[in-house]
């Protein structure tokens, strides 16, 4: 099997009629030599080995041990195997609060993860159940009464009491993977699993209390993404109990089914094998400078590529498709297009009857059908991934453009091995060609030199640039960020610029770039339609925004225009604005439109409030906020801690999502 695949990172449709090189990449004399001379070992090496070691170790609590001396392994639970690929587990917990449900129950869930339109985790909570059934704020206040041990050590399978970052609350929950000093527990009145701050051992008359975590899928999509309702609370309406289906109405939600939340594998982690320092590596995958893929040409890491590749596609000869959906963040089994095999794969979206999924193993994207999915069994996902994504230092800008896509296209079909440097942050790592010497992250910054300085005579052929063009920075969900407030829609929405690499990048680099352009530009007026993204002029300098009107033609025609990393609004001259180009059209907008986290619906607040609120967002000016949820239209749910004091007063119920507070 092939080390890498191409991937082609950068958009080629921003220039017309270009189209991206086709390039295959083939094996390497010395592996494809060592695969012959050991191709029966490496067929069936992995397989045999966690068969014969699991079965020894079960008396061990179930725990994996390392495929390969030397190489570092994170322990993970067996007993909790509740994936499509993998046998049903037999569940820690015989019961369940959802067994104590009746159709005449008083109930609600409380959403704490949610996963698109129609599927989220939470936890149910019934107020007219009786004993055991006991709420999560009762045993969390409980459990503070409980002296810890100080020199509890966790290990895997441990019930535990966990409390998740600054959140004063204590949850129960099971520890799936512990490494070094870090530990993964599944918490079983929630629905989902994090990293605690603080754990302990769990008391013993708290193990048979019934846990409430519970899954939840809706029988018809919503028109948005759930995420915009985490903390929310939906009462269950009209339940219904078929042996061991359970339904209910969740208000305009219409219908779901509820089920007992057992945690997949991956929900504990998908680890990679490390990648040190002056480590020998080769590129499989690249989206970004940010966001490169590395395959570590360790012994180890090669040996585990090799026969997990096989293993999966000698699996998936026989595997049936599956029947129903997979969950957002399962690990399957994919069909990759171009030679129709099957690789390891993580779903991150759900596209109407297609599916978004980026393989484990090289790092790249593909869009699949459910009869391209297979499931995965359960010893294929604790193999680590033989990838590790690391950004490029001093490389500019938060994508490639399309020199350097070229370069990093050529690198990766050519299989070039890379020296990597770091000093332990995988953001900032410098790759040196093993051959040549030459340091690549060097070579790319060069190449991205804009190509408006070289084709300034032909911006007749650059195509315009719409609002729906605008790129935004993914920010990763629990992120904590400073910024500004630079606006308030209304009393849940804020426009947010954060404090970052790419306002800094935008504020000293590309506000210059944009202003030298259009200085030495030979335009002088340029006429934008409704939503286009332009180059507007302000007090001397020049800035991105958006036409948000149509032309005023009077005696000096003019515009509307929203500033898109600033936020701010104006009416503008027709004269003071010019046609954008592609590398400064690339970039991130500063500004983000997010969501309060927590409130709960319009309606249910007064007028006043609602007005009350917008001043407090406006008045915060500089802010610190933690991501709850991030969409890939560049908006996303947040969370407010200054707020909570704003809400208390008002007597505004709010909702913290799990684990802050």
């Amino acid at each position: 099997r092939p080390l890498s695949r191409p991937f082609f990172g950068t958009p080629y449709e921003l220039v017309p009629g270009a189209e991206p090189p086709r390039y295959y990449a083939t094996v390497p004399t010395s592996i494809l030599r060592e695969s012959v001379d050991q191709a029966l070992y490496s067929l069936f090496s992995l397989s045999l080995f966690i068969l014969h070691y699991l079965k020894y170790f079960s008396q061990l609590r179930n725990v994996v041990l390392v495929l390969v001396e030397g190489e570092s392994y994170v322990q993970s639970v067996l007993d909790h195997e509740l994936s499509q690929g993998a046998d049903p587990a037999i569940s820690k917990k015989p019961n369940h609060v959802l067994s104590m449900l009746t159709p005449k129950s008083d109930a609600f869930v409380v959403i704490t993860k949610a996963f698109g339109e129609d599927y989220f985790c939470g936890s149910l909570q019934i107020s007219n159940c009786p004993e055991p059934f006991q709420s999560v704020d009762a045993i969390s206040t409980i459990l503070k009464m409980k002296k810890a041990n100080p020199n509890y050590k966790p290990v895997v399978n441990d019930d535990v009491i966990a409390k998740i970052n600054t959140d004063s609350r204590l949850y129960r929950g099971y520890v799936m993977c512990v490494e070094d000093e870090t530990s993964r527990v599944a918490l079983i009145d929630l629905g989902c699993v994090e990293t605690p701050s603080k754990l302990a051992a769990l008391p013993q008359e708290f193990k048979d209390t019934p846990p409430c975590g519970v899954r939840v899928s809706l029988h018809q999509p919503t028109s948005s993404s759930l995420s915009a309702l985490l903390g929310s609370e939906l009462s269950l309406g009209d339940i219904k109990i078929a042996g061991e289906e359970v339904t209910a109405v969740l208000g305009s939600f219409g219908r779901a089914t509820i089920t007992p939340w057992v945690p997949l594998i991956e929900e504990a982690r998908v680890p990679a094998f490390k990648l040190e320092n002056k480590t020998e590596a080769m590129i499989t995958a690249f989206h970004s400078p940010q966001a490169v893929y590395l395959r570590p040409l360790t012994p180890a890491c090669i040996e585990a590529f090799s026969c997990i590749i096989q293993d999966v596609c000698a699996f998936c000869i026989t595997a049936e498709p599956l029947q129903s959906p997979p969950l957002l963040g399962e690990l399957v089994a994919a069909r990759w297009n171009i030679d129709n095999n099957f690789y390891r794969a993580l779903v991150s979206k759900k596209e109407k009857d297609s599916f978004k999924v980026i393989f484990l193993d090289f790092g790249n994207l593909e869009t699949v059908v459910l009869d391209d999915l297979r499931k995965l069994p359960a010893n294929f996902k604790k193999i680590p991934a033989t990838v590790v994504k690391v950004g490029l230092k001093d490389v500019p800008g938060p994508i490639f453009n399309l020199n350097a896509t070229q370069i990093m296209n050529d690198v990766v079909a050519n299989e070039t091995k890379v020296i990597v440097g770091h000093e332990g942050d995988l953001r900032d790592v410098v790759l040196t060609e093993e051959s040549s010497g030459d340091i690549l992250n060097k070579i790319l910054a060069q190449a991205m030199e804009p190509s408006w300085v070289k084709n300034a005579s032909k911006m007749y052929l650059v195509r315009p640039y719409m609002n729906t063009d605008i790129k935004y920075d993914v920010w990763e969900e629990g992120t904590k960020l400073e910024g500004a407030v630079v606006g308030a829609p209304s009393h849940n929405q804020i426009l947010f610029v954060n404090r970052s690499n790419l306002f800094e990048y935008i504020h000293t680099v590309l506000t210059p770039e944009m202003t030298k352009y259009c200085q030495e530009s030979k335009e002088t007026a340029y006429n934008p339609r409704p939503n286009e993204l332009v180059l507007a002029k302000f007090e001397g300098d020049w800035y991105r925004a958006v036409c948000t009107s149509e032309t005023r033609m009077t005696s000096d025609p003019t515009a509307m225009v929203f500033f898109i990393d600033y936020g701010n609004m104006g009416e503008m001259a027709i004269n003071d604005m010019r046609k954008i180009v592609p590398e400064f059209a690339s970039i991130p907008a500063a500004v983000k439109h997010c969501r309060i986290y927590g409130l709960p619906r319009s309606e249910s607040i007064s007028e006043e409030n609602k007005k009350k609120i917008t001043e407090a967002l406006i008045a915060l000016e500089s802010i610190e906020l933690i991501v709850v949820k991030q969409f890939e239209d560049g908006t996303s749910v947040v969370w407010v801690p200054s707020l909570v004091n704003t809400f208390t007063e008002l007597g505004v119920p709010y909702n913290r999502p799990v684990g802050l507070s």
